[in-house]
């Protein structure tokens, strides 16, 4: 195992940030879907895909 040089306030940041940065990727795959689902709304994967997303948003912004 490698040890690193980050103090503990570095790497609070670095998974602040990367949570973030999951946060936004949610976001922008529910918007997606969200588009795709007003063009085809029978689509049975895209609802499927999407409460998932939306699930884990969930989790990201409550946890």
């Amino acid at each position: 195992m490698k040890t690193t040089n980050l103090n503990k306030e570095q790497l609070d940041q670095l998974v602040f940030n990367l949570k973030e940065y999951e946060i936004d990727q949610c976001r922008l795959k529910v918007i997606n879907l969200t588009k795709s689902l007003k063009e085809h709304p029978n689509q049975k994967i895209t609802t499927i895909r999407l409460k998932s997303i939306l699930e884990r948003l969930n989790y990201l912004l409550t946890s």
